[in-house]
């Protein structure tokens, strides 16, 4: 598949979901944290288009991609994935998801993981007790005081919906998770939001998972600008491994 460079927008269940395509080869599809937007993978996408067709995407109501109604669900999100890859003739494709995008790219592994080649799960959580309690307590706390100002201001309002997909999302049970054989590559730090007795947790359920934890790492490590090559090299070297990806990606000489 080639296509360069192209953006737009798929319909999705009454939302508008915007998308970004760069290189060409086998599809990558990048899925960002809670209140942020495809952007934010812009330096590892520098490297990953050269070997792949890559293909950003807003979650719903973040950055380009409009709310559409009712409330925001992982569920949801995974769901409007899908339609981007049915609109853009993706049949399979591998996927990095940093955050809540981890836990869409969890999600979708439940709903159908015929349509995965690979899932690279960063600082991903299955269910909200997988946060540490240091940081969930208050962001329950944030959540309480942004439902009880919904009604006086939209930017509250927003900020409930935000919040409340961190403090009641995902819910991913492991009879669910356990029934995922794709390949899943676990990344996080020993200081990321998300406990690594989780992480851990997750790499046992997960059949065919590794699991690798960054010393000294936080929740955005993998977006510090000294960090973005270490990063792109694991998950190159990662997805070389995978059968049906592995030709896309260059030996080590060619890697940043």
């Amino acid at each position: 598949m080639d296509r360069e460079f192209d953006e737009g927008t798929v319909q999705s269940a009454e939302a508008d979901i915007y998308y970004k395509i760069r290189g060409r080869g086998f599809p990558l599809i990048f899925l960002h944290g809670n209140g942020e937007d495809h952007t934010i993978f812009e330096p590892h996408v520098k490297y990953f288009s050269r070997y792949y067709l890559t293909v950003q995407i807003d979650s719903r109501g973040h950055g380009r991609s409009s709310h559409g109604k009712g409330t925001l669900t992982i569920e949801q999100m995974a769901e409007d994935v899908f339609a981007v890859m049915d609109a853009l003739s993706i049949r399979r494709a591998a996927v990095i998801g940093f955050s809540d995008g981890a836990n869409i790219g969890m999600q979708m592994a439940v709903l159908d993981q015929e349509r995965l080649a690979a899932l690279i799960a960063v600082g991903g959580n299955a269910f909200p007790g997988g946060l540490r309690p240091g940081v969930f307590v208050p962001m329950w706390m944030q959540y309480q005081f942004y439902r009880a100002a919904a009604a006086v201001s939209s930017d509250y309002a927003k900020k409930k919906e935000l919040y409340r997909l961190m403090v009641r999302e995902p819910q991913l049970s492991g009879k669910k998770l356990e029934k995922v054989q794709i390949p899943v590559l676990i990344l996080t730090g020993n200081r990321d939001m998300i406990s690594v007795r989780h992480s851990r947790e997750l790499h046992q359920i997960f059949r065919n998972s590794e699991l690798r934890i960054f010393r000294g790492a936080d929740h955005f490590a993998m977006f510090a600008e000294q960090n973005v090559k270490g990063y792109v090299r694991v998950c190159m070297e990662y997805l070389r491994r995978i059968p049906g990806v592995r030709q896309a990606v260059p030996e080590r000489g060619g890697q940043p």
